[in-house]
C-alpha cells in the first residue's frame, strides 16, 4: 500500500520497520478546552488508518499523547483559579468521552507530559551534551544551525522560520544564539507549575514533549507520524530536529498530515472562534453521521462544515445502517457462525467481490475513504437490487451464500470507517421501530416481528440486542443494560424480565 509522505512530498511504499509491527504515533490535544470538530476530524483520520492497517494483518502500536502543560494551560488555568492537574482531568475526560461517541479506538499508550518530565530532563541533557543545545539563565535552547538538514520538512524560507519561532520565545530572544532556536526547557516562572532540573526549576517546552514520548513508547525510529497540517511547522520541523540530533538516526518513515475542518473556508480554530464542539454536534445530528462526515473527504484534503455536507452524510450513515440492517436479518441466526470464519476473498461471488477490489484499492491509495465510500454504495445498491428485485431468480442456498457474503464484505467495509457491528447497534435504535428513522419500519399488520422491508425480521436483531444486555446485566453492569432497554422502548419495543430467568420481548400496541 501506498501513503502520502509529507517530508518527501510523494507516495512511499509502507515497508515497516519490524513487520507485522506498524509504531504510529498520533499528536494529541493539548487540553485546556472542549474538543471540537477538528479535533476530531483529525482523530477520525488516524483511527481510519489504523482500523485498516489491522484489517490487512498489522499489529498497530498506535500511540497518542496528551499535552498538559502548556502556556495556554496556564494561562486558562489562572483565569478559572484552578491547577492545571484539574484543568487537564476535566478536558482529558472530555476528550476521550467525544472519542467514545465517534467510536475512535482507544490507543495503545496515551502518555501526558508531566507524567514523563525525568524523561524530558534526560532527553535535553542529552542534547546538551552533544553540543545541539545550550543553556541560558535556566533555560535550555535547541541550536538550530547545528542541525543541517532543519527545514526539510516544511521548506520554508529561513526569515519565516525566524519570525515564527521568534514569537514562540519573543521574551527571551536577546538570550538565543539563532533567531530560529526553540525553547527545549523553560525557567520557572511565578504562577506556573515547574520541575527541579540541572538548570533550575522549570518546565518542558511543547516540541520536546512528542519526540520523548514517541521514543519512550515506539522506539528511536518510528513508522508513521500524524497530526494535523498546522503541525508541520514547527512542531514537527522541530521533533525531528532534535530527535535525529540525540540519535542519529531518522525519526519517523513516512510522515502523515491531515487537512482542516474549515468554516466559510478559514480553518476552525478556537483562536478564531468559529469552532463547534463533538458535544453541540451530536445534539444535533447522530453521532455516526458526523463520523461519516468527517471520512467524507480525503483526510489530506480541507473539508467545510456546512449543514448541505452534514445532511448528506445523515443520509450516507442511514443508508449504510439500512442496509446492515437488511442483511442482518436475512443472516439471522447465521450471525454467529459467520462471526467464527474468517473473510475467505477466494471463495466470494464474483459479483460482490470485485467490491471489496475496489474498496482495498481505493484504501491502500493513500487511505482515499471517498472512494472507498463509493465502493461502499455500489455493494448495497448491488444489495438493494438483489434482495428487493432478484431474489426469486435464486434458489434458497444460493440466496443465502449470497447474502452472508454480502454481509460480512459490507461489516468489513464499515469497520474498516469505524461503524462496526456494535457501534451500528448502539445508533439503530430508529431504525428500529415506528417511532423514527429511516430505515426499516414496523408494520403493525403483520406478524410481530416482521418490518416493512421485504424479507427482514427483527428477531435476529433484537435477539443480538438482548444478548449484549443479558451479558451486561451477568457483569451487573446496569447502565449498559438500562440504556439498550431504553433504546428499544424508543423503537417501540417493549421488554419483559421472568423472575426466573430470561427476557421476553415484544412490539408495544400488539
Amino acid at each position: 500500500m501506498m501513503i502520502h509522505d509529507t517530508l518527501s512530498r510523494e507516495k512511499v511504499a509502507l515497508e515497516p520497520i519490524d513487520p507485522p509491527l506498524v509504531r504510529m504515533y498520533a499528536c494529541g490535544p493539548t487540553v485546556y478546552d472542549s474538543p471540537h470538530v477538528g479535533h476530531a476530524r483529525s482523530a477520525v483520520a488516524f483511527d481510519v488508518a489504523r482500523r485498516y492497517l489491522e484489517y490487512k494483518g498489522y499489529d498497530v502500536i498506535f500511540t497518542r499523547n496528551y499535552t498538559d502543560v502548556d502556556d495556554k494551560m496556564i494561562d486558562r488555568a489562572n483565569e478559572r483559579g484552578i491547577n492545571i492537574q484539574a484543568l487537564a482531568r476535566q478536558y482529558i475526560d472530555e476528550y476521550e468521552q467525544a472519542m467514545a461517541w465517534l467510536n475512535v479506538k482507544p490507543p495503545v499508550y496515551a502518555p501526558r507530559a508531566t507524567h514523563l518530565i525525568d524523561d524530558f530532563v534526560g532527553f535535553i541533557q542529552a542534547l546538551v551534551e552533544n553540543g545541539s543545545a545550550y543553556e541560558v539563565n535556566g533555560n535550555v535552547y535547541f541550536h538550530v544551525p547545528a542541525f543541517k538538514r532543519y527545514g526539510m520538512l516544511s521548506v520554508k524560507p529561513e526569515k519565516e522560520m525566524a519570525d515564527v519561532l521568534g514569537r514562540d520565545s519573543s521574551d527571551h530572544a536577546s538570550e538565543k544564539r539563532d533567531p530560529r532556536d526553540f525553547a527545549l526547557w523553560k525557567r520557572e516562572k511565578e504562577g506556573e507549575p515547574s520541575w527541579e532540573s540541572p538548570w533550575g526549576k522549570g518546565r518542558p517546552g511543547w516540541h520536546v514533549e512528542c519526540s520523548v514520548m514517541s521514543m519512550k513508547f515506539l522506539g528511536e525510529t518510528i513508522d508513521i507520524h500524524g497530526g494535523g497540517r498546522d503541525l508541520i511547522f514547527p512542531h514537527h520541523e522541530n521533533e525531528i530536529a532534535q530527535s535525529e540530533s540525540r540519535t542519529g538516526k531518522p525519526f519517523c518513515k513516512i510522515w502523515m498530515h491531515n487537512g482542516f475542518v474549515t468554516v466559510d473556508k478559514e480553518k476552525m480554530s478556537k483562536s478564531l472562534d468559529n469552532f463547534f464542539t463533538v458535544k453541540d454536534v451530536i445534539a444535533e445530528i447522530a453521532p455516526p453521521a458526523l463520523r461519516m462526515f468527517l471520512v467524507s473527504a480525503h483526510y489530506r484534503n480541507p473539508i467545510d462544515f456546512s449543514k448541505d455536507l452534514l445532511d448528506q452524510a445523515t443520509k450516507t450513515w442511514e443508508r449504510a445502517r439500512d442496509a446492515w440492517m437488511l442483511l442482518a436479518g436475512k443472516v439471522g441466526k447465521d450471525m454467529d457462525a459467520l462471526d467464527q470464519v474468517l473473510l475467505d476473498t477466494t471463495m466470494l461471488p464474483e459479483s460482490i467481490a470485485r467490491y471489496l477490489d475496489e474498496f482495498e484499492e481505493a484504501m491502500d491509495d493513500d487511505f482515499s475513504t471517498p472512494r472507498a465510500l463509493a465502493a461502499m454504495h455500489s455493494l448495497i445498491r448491488h444489495v438493494n437490487a438483489t434482495l428487493r428485485e432478484g431474489s426469486d431468480t435464486m434458489d434458497p442456498s444460493e440466496e443465502s451464500f449470497h447474502v452472508n457474503n454480502a454481509f460480512k464484505v459490507l461489516e468489513v467495509m464499515l469497520g474498516v470507517l469505524g461503524l462496526d457491528r456494535a457501534y451500528i447497534m448502539e445508533h439503530a435504535g430508529g431504525a428500529l421501530g415506528s417511532r423514527g428513522g429511516t430505515g426499516a419500519s414496523v408494520d403493525p399488520g403483520s406478524s410481530v416481528g416482521v418490518t416493512a422491508v421485504k424479507g427482514v425480521k427483527l428477531e435476529p436483531i433484537v435477539g443480538y440486542l438482548l444478548e449484549l444486555r443479558a451479558r451486561a446485566r451477568e457483569q451487573k453492569d446496569w447502565a449498559t443494560a438500562d440504556e439498550i432497554r431504553n433504546m428499544l422502548k424508543d423503537a417501540g419495543i417493549g421488554l419483559e424480565d421472568a423472575p426466573g430467568g430470561g427476557t421476553s420481548w415484544k412490539i408495544e400496541g400488539t
